[in-house]
């Protein structure tokens, strides 16, 4: 989790987490439902975003709103490290629906989001992908 504004003052990163914690909450999911999410608001990678799991950072307005970069398949793990892959950019909006999205559609085969995903972004892509739009740079 980077500051509350990052330090170009891009994006909030503990804002978003905020609301991403009360929507977790107010879905009721089940510890392991969704991911570790790694937040940057901007580049600069304060919480090394690109090596996460699932990782969001700022990234430029989408339709003149503010918007997070999605990446996945990052490791920090010795001797697999990796950057993940853009998948899309989401408006900063709509990134709690985003993870609402993929959090019911794991709540729905009754798994934890590793077994659900498996590595496979086409999964996360399916889950939320009507809040996806073009992908961004990492």
């Amino acid at each position: 989790m980077g500051s509350t504004i990052c330090q170009i003052g891009l994006r909030d990163s503990r804002g978003l987490l905020d609301r991403l914690i009360s929507m977790e909450r107010g879905n009721g999911f089940a510890d392991g439902v969704l991911p570790m999410i790694r937040i940057s608001g901007c580049v600069s990678s304060c919480a090394a975003h690109q090596l996460g799991t699932v990782g969001l950072r700022g990234g430029p307005a989408i339709e003149g709103e503010a918007s997070f970069v999605v990446s996945v398949n990052g490791s920090h793990v010795r001797g697999k490290e990796r950057i993940g892959d853009v998948v899309g950019s989401v408006k900063e909006s709509e990134v709690p629906a985003f993870f609402e999205a993929i959090g019911k559609a794991v709540q729905s085969e009754g798994t934890t989001f590793r077994e659900w995903y498996g590595g496979d972004p086409e999964r996360i892509k399916a889950a939320g992908g009507r809040y996806l739009r073009t992908a961004g740079t990492s």
